[in-house]
């Protein structure tokens, strides 16, 4: 399956022309008809460009790629193996979730794979699929139009299933993925998403309901290659007495962008969401976070710091909108950053819009460069300057780390921040 065309709106809108009798579900009419819209969608709404204001300080997406192909289907043996050694491991590669046929899952999780339920219940599918597509924007309605597989995860009320590894592997070509995850009721679960490979290009889009009671530990680790793409959309909504608690890690790619937005929808309910960015060459990140505090006695903490080289660039974006009867809402944001170049670049827009009185909420954002006398003070007690630099960024980067309860995550982390760090102060 190939096609390449000049990167516009209608590049997109050719290749799934070309291509919509060989995805998956091409025998399902009403499949064949959302698909239909969205990529009308595409073609009125454009691909995103700087005019648009959440992309402003984001080059266009047109700009990245010079043709269009879907990823074709890989087999893979396994992982590499150098992430948490007792978590359940799925490969996603070429557009498709290789899901074992031994693998044996925990007790109370449910695994289904988009393209299998195509074929075995459509009806339920259906009901995943279908929303209100003429609000989505123009991701989203590519990610549809040309959705080639999706994972739909449950866990049952009350269960602990541990931790689960989606680990995405090199793609020569576009991937449009879907991610649904639902946990039930005072139900647990680790989620680790691991993006790498050199170059293609990624379009997620994921859902996510924490039902009252229950606790969501996300993990995020973008290692993506210089001439890689990520693009993703994440919404999440967080029921009474739940917690949400999210770890983005930027650490490549030649344009990553993650928008991520969360509800709180009842009282009670609680978001985290944490990241660091290490960047150097001509690596650009986003990070586009939009926080509704939806109900009283709700809380938010986010905390996003980073480091740039060379002439990398990150673009914060972070809004927490505290709606009327929110009462109690307590929102704090942070963001930070240390330029290690004169020609790095951070663009942080963090906002507040607060529709009630009775809040506490706060936030901030400052950049600048190593302290000059804590690193004499270190090379005088006789450290070398990559290794003083090194000392320094980490410790910066130590409060990213905080409300991580579990070892084997902030050992996983740390390890990657440590890696980067090698590379980023010598």
């Amino acid at each position: 399956m190939s096609i390449e065309t000049m990167t516009t709106a209608k590049s997109f809108v050719d290749l799934y022309t070309a291509e919509k009798l060989g995805l998956p579900g091409a025998d399902l009419p009403w499949l064949a008809a959302l698909r239909d819209r969205a990529s009308q969608r595409l073609l009125d709404l454009g691909l995103p460009t700087a005019r648009q204001e959440h992309w402003r300080y984001t080059p266009a997406l047109a700009n990245r790629l010079s043709a269009v192909s879907l990823a074709e289907p890989q087999q893979v043996s396994k992982s590499d193996g150098d992430l948490l050694d007792d978590a359940l491991t799925l490969s996603v590669v070429g557009g498709q979730i290789q899901v074992p046929a031994s693998q044996d899952l925990p007790s109370g999780l449910t695994l289904e794979r988009l393209s299998d339920l195509l074929v075995s219940a459509p009806d339920r599918a259906r009901a995943l699929l279908s929303g209100d597509e003429d609000e989505a924007s123009a991701l989203a309605a590519m990610n549809l139009a040309l959705l080639q597989d999706g994972l739909m995860l449950q866990v049952a009320r009350n269960h602990d299933v541990g931790c689960l590894v989606l680990d995405y592997g090199s793609d020569e070509g576009l991937a449009n993925l879907r991610l649904h995850l639902t946990l039930g009721e005072g139900a647990r679960m680790t989620l680790v998403e691991r993006l790498s490979g050199d170059a293609g290009f990624k379009n997620q889009i994921a859902e996510m309901a924490i039902a009252a009671g229950a606790s969501l530990t996300h993990v995020v680790l973008l290692e993506e290659g210089a001439q890689a793409t990520h693009l993703s959309e994440l919404a999440i909504t967080v029921a009474r007495d739940a917690h949400y608690q999210g770890y983005l890690f930027f650490a490549g790619s030649g344009l990553a962008r993650r928008a991520v937005d969360i509800t709180l929808a009842e009282r009670g309910a609680e978001a985290d969401l944490n990241g660091a960015y290490l960047l150097d060459g001509r690596a650009h990140g986003d990070l586009t976070s939009h926080i509704r505090h939806a109900a009283a006695d709700t809380a938010s903490r986010e905390t996003v710091k980073g480091v740039l080289n060379e002439r990398a660039r990150q673009v914060f974006r972070g809004k927490i909108t505290v709606e009327e009867g929110a009462a109690r809402a307590d929102g704090r944001m942070a963001n930070k950053t240390l330029l290690l170049s004169d020609q790095a670049e951070i663009d942080s827009k963090p906002e507040l819009m607060i529709f009630h009185d009775e809040v506490q909420c706060a936030h901030g954002a400052t950049s600048g460069k190593l302290d000059e006398q804590a690193l004499f003070y270190l090379r005088s007690r006789g450290l070398p300057l990559p290794q003083a630099r090194k000392l320094l960024l980490r410790s910066f980067l130590e409060e990213t780390l905080d409300g991580l309860k579990d070892q084997a995550l902030t050992d996983l982390i740390s390890t990657r921040l440590d890696r980067r760090l090698e590379e980023i102060a010598r």
